[in-house]
């Protein structure tokens, strides 16, 4: 396995941390705030603010009332570019 760069800066969007592909692939395929913000290196306030403004490397692909899910390939897709948005 190679590792991937995974930590995201709240302020610049910018991936700046390291998590292999296997560490990535043990999470469920519909992630929690909790677990992106995890993998990011960001806090769940980041993500929040993000959703909010619509800003931010990634969106959850679910948002509803008190459900918000990060779709696993897209939180795949932005550690292995560095944190470029899709």
């Amino acid at each position: 396995m190679t590792s991937s760069t995974a930590q995201v800066g709240a302020a610049s969007g910018h991936v700046t941390g390291s998590v292999t592909a296997k560490r990535l692939h043990d999470y469920p395929p519909l992630m929690k705030c909790r677990q992106v913000a995890e993998v990011l290196g960001v806090s769940e306030s980041t993500l929040s603010t993000w959703r909010r403004n619509g800003t931010g490397p990634v969106q959850p692909v679910i948002c509803e009332a008190k459900t918000i899910r990060y779709s696993r390939t897209d939180i795949k897709r932005l550690v292995e570019t560095g944190g470029a948005a899709p």
